[in-house]
């Protein structure tokens, strides 16, 4: 099992840590909620530039067959201004401090694919957001967004929407590959770049902390009657 620290100092931005918290308690109802064994964790080291939020536990197989363990590695991004829009700009900046950069993204996923401390079960990564997309800015480079409909117990919140990005931005991405190669200490295939984006997916339009909290608790609430 990982490691779990409480927040460290580094993250001193009051409001995206009070965001975080209102997050990590909404997928603690939700696992609870499940009825299932879990593990919560912030600020987990090991999960690199996903380290807000890690839940593991246990769902029911698609096949009916029993149960498997899943991971999931969450990152939270705050914004305070949410006419502010994600860019391309945003999605390919490089360096640890970037907030949407997904070169940083997929070096950390790339290090939780290979270590031994999340072996078990299958994963999947998120970036959570009160903000949206430039969506405009990312057709003109033919860069598409693919919206996800399908029910998801933790990531159904509010009024949200999630989405993935399919392969044409990885011709974006490969204009980083120094970065990247830099990071892991080796060439990155496209195929791995493929099955990053297939495991990631951003959950956009999330509500205000204060529209978080209470009713969703309900929602989980009345869930369980």
């Amino acid at each position: 099992m990982p490691k779990f620290y409480p927040t460290g100092g580094a993250k001193n931005f009051a409001h995206g840590i009070d965001y975080q918290r209102a997050l990590l308690l909404l997928l603690l109802a939700s696992a609870v909620n499940n009825g299932s064994p879990f593990y919560l964790g912030t600020e987990v080291r090991s999960a690199s530039s996903f380290d807000d939020i890690v839940l593991l536990c246990e769902i029911n197989k698609s096949n009916g067959t029993g149960k498997e363990k899943v991971w999931r590695f969450l990152q939270i991004k705050h914004k305070r201004d949410v006419h502010e829009k994600i860019s391309l700009d945003d999605l390919l900046m490089q360096g640890k401090n970037s907030k949407f950069g997904l070169p940083k993204y997929l070096v950390a996923y790339l290090k939780i694919e290979n270590s031994a401390e999340f072996s078990d079960g299958r994963k999947y990564f998120a970036i959570a957001t009160n903000g949206n997309f430039d969506s405009e800015s990312l057709a003109s480079k033919n860069i598409l967004i693919m919206k996800i409909d399908t029910e998801d117990e933790f990531l159904n919140i509010g009024n949200s929407t999630r989405y993935k990005f399919d392969s044409s931005i990885i011709q974006y991405l490969r204009k980083n590959m120094d970065f990247i190669k830099g990071e892991v200490g080796r060439d990155v295939s496209d195929e791995e770049i493929r099955e990053f984006l297939n495991n990631l997916m951003f959950v956009v339009n999330l509500p205000s902390e204060d529209e978080l909290i209470e009713p969703q608790l309900r929602i989980n609430q009345y869930s369980k009657i």
